[in-house]
């Protein structure tokens, strides 16, 4: 069975996008197929690859070395991410649901032990012997009626589809008629359906696009939430160090550089419009961009960072490229001699800027008194020349991109 992935030339990516055996089937027999493509289910993976989420932060290959080959229920699994090699366009979650997608299709137990002899072991719940079983036993409670939702004649069947084809998790109750994990493992060992491994499972339902959506209103949420452990300083402090060591790794670094840069020239309109949001916060003087404790924590940073001869901020090719960032800064505050012009007589009541743009550029600590007589300043800029910093960051920004076609 080889995998045939098929792209709409859609820049997203559905979990069907993998043709099943019964597809095939129908479309042999039509002479085409009927399936429809068009349908959006959530982003392709490969820029969330390229990011955090653990399970995804792999290639193909390194996947199945990080769950074992063991711990995957079919070893056709394997193979079929191992002919993707380091190919980030397909997730676990999308070659699962190409292999077991069938189920969702089959009608009856029997039909699945056919496409599927991993299987053929799966008891039938109506075959099983109740008397054996103890009197408050779950399956008991089924055959009895008392669990709405599922009857015992189709029990094995439903679990199958729901747990390998419909990718449900056993903790989901919704999905189990109302069902506990436990309850669902006492039903599952009795009927020899086998679970995942965790090592499987952990990186399986976390790129599913239903997770991923929970994750994200959950996240949001967070966030929104001032009380919540996502805004206090040992959060932060922990997710920055967890990141920093993660940059630190060649071979995650250059997968991440790859796949952002890769994502940044297939969405020039994302771009454009990070880079304006950032240029519309730089801008704004309530901003957190300009808040006192930003700019001093940037500053200690900066001041390590400099400090360290190993740091990349000491490397001939950074020195180079913040030369042109401020060759092009400079041509930018060129271009507007007006905003230049009011700075200047804002500059004549404040004798002191030379001095302390000198210690900036040092990266040396400001005192609490040099840092408000910068800041009565850049008040006073804005003050006489309304939105200075908007005009000079798109300037700015404008002569990169001139730069960067020229070079092209």
């Amino acid at each position: 069975m080889n995998i045939l992935p098929v792209r709409s030339g859609n820049p997203f990516v559905n979990s069907s996008n993998y043709i099943t055996q019964k597809e095939k089937r129908n479309a042999n027999d039509s002479n085409k197929n009927s399936y429809d493509y068009s349908s959006v289910a959530y982003p392709k993976n490969y820029y969330f690859n390229n990011l955090s989420f653990g399970a995804c932060s792999y290639t193909p290959s390194e996947l199945i070395k990080k769950i074992g080959e063991e711990n995957f229920p079919n070893q056709e699994i394997v193979r079929r991410l191992s002919e993707l090699e380091d190919n980030h366009d397909f997730s676990l979650y999308d070659v699962h649901r190409g292999y077991y997608g069938d189920i969702l299709d089959c009608e009856n137990l029997e039909e699945v032990k056919i496409f599927y002899p991993e299987f053929e072991d799966v008891v039938d719940a109506k075959d099983v012997d109740l008397s054996k079983l103890h009197k408050y036993h779950v399956l008991k409670k089924i055959a009895n009626g008392e669990i709405e939702g599922i009857d015992i004649e189709n029990l094995s069947f439903e679990i199958l589809k729901k747990y390998y084809g419909g990718l449900h998790s056993p903790m989901d109750k919704d999905a189990y008629w109302g069902l506990s994990d436990k309850a669902m493992r006492k039903l599952t060992d009795l009927l020899k359906i086998k679970r995942f491994t965790t090592q499987y499972s952990n990186r399986l339902y976390t790129q599913s696009p239903e997770f991923r959506e929970r994750l994200s209103v959950a996240t949001k949420e967070n966030w929104a939430n001032p009380d919540s452990v996502f805004n206090t300083k040992e959060h932060r402090e922990k997710m920055a160090q967890a990141t920093a060591a993660s940059w630190k790794k060649p071979e995650i670094k250059k997968r991440r550089t790859e796949g952002l840069q890769e994502y940044w020239d297939n969405n020039p309109e994302r771009k454009e419009a990070l880079t304006q949001m950032l240029i519309d916060m730089w801008a704004d003087p309530d901003s957190v961009f300009n808040s006192e404790e930003f700019r001093n924590e940037r500053s200690r940073i900066r001041r390590e960072q400099w400090a360290d001869p190993n740091s990349v901020y000491n490397s001939e090719e950074y020195k180079s490229t913040m030369k042109r960032v401020h060759e092009a800064h400079s041509l930018a505050f060129r271009r507007h001699p007006e905003i230049v012009e009011a700075m200047r007589e804002v500059a004549n009541d404040f004798p002191r800027l030379g001095i302390l743009f000198a210690k900036e550029q040092k990266n040396e600590e400001l005192t609490d008194e040099e840092k408000k007589y910068l800041a009565r300043y850049y008040k006073m800029c804005e003050s006489k020349c309304p939105g200075y910093k908007y005009i000079i960051g798109e300037e700015w920004h404008r002569i990169l991109g001139e730069w960067r076609a020229n070079e092209e």
